[in-house]
């Protein structure tokens, strides 16, 4: 309870922040935009015999300053579990929750392709069940990555991105991702 408690904290923290950011960068004539990407997530952790594939979905949330910046907040859940195999058996690990923020910086080539690089932190929770005991992980570090957004009208963009969102502490939490935005 304690960590849903924490967990819904830190949602209505960015949502404060980001209608802050959205009411004070429309005098900067933002550009305001939500969307949505499915991810498939390699899951890599040092002691694992296998790397594992967790598909994702993930909701995001953010501001164009200009042609070349961007704020942005995502937050996101597991689709689908993966299986790894132990000396005790197998166990079902899962995403249960991701979220961050993150700057993307790019330039537009043409009218309607627009390239960027992104950078920020993220943190992870992550569940892992066997027959006899389960656990939680958490793990969160600082991400970087590489997209581009494909314009379709003035108001819907579709994206294709790869994000490292952690390494750390022999975790390693990246994969590519395709959606789409939707601008105000």
């Amino acid at each position: 309870m304690k960590s849903l408690m924490k967990n819904l904290s830190a949602l209505i923290a960015s949502i404060t922040v980001f209608t802050a950011i959205n009411t004070h960068a429309e005098v900067y004539k933002a550009k305001p935009y939500v969307g949505g990407n499915v991810s498939g997530l390699d899951l890599s952790v040092t002691e694992a015999p296998d790397d594992l594939s967790l598909l994702s979905g993930y909701a995001r949330f953010g501001a164009q300053f200009d042609d070349y910046w961007s704020l942005e907040w995502r937050i996101g859940t597991g689709l689908q579990d993966d299986e790894i195999r132990g000396e005790d058996g197998n166990a079902d690990v899962s995403l249960d929750l991701f979220y961050g923020a993150y700057v993307l910086g790019g330039a537009p080539i043409t009218e309607h392709i627009y390239p960027y690089v992104a950078m920020g932190y993220s943190k992870a929770e992550f569940e892992i069940n066997a027959s006899d005991r389960s656990a939680e992980y958490k793990e969160n570090d600082i991400s970087f990555g590489a997209g581009v957004n494909f314009d379709v009208s003035d108001k819907f963009a579709i994206n294709l991105e790869y994000m490292q969102y952690i390494k750390e502490n022999g975790v390693e939490l990246s994969g590519p991702t395709a959606g789409f935005i939707y601008y105000f």
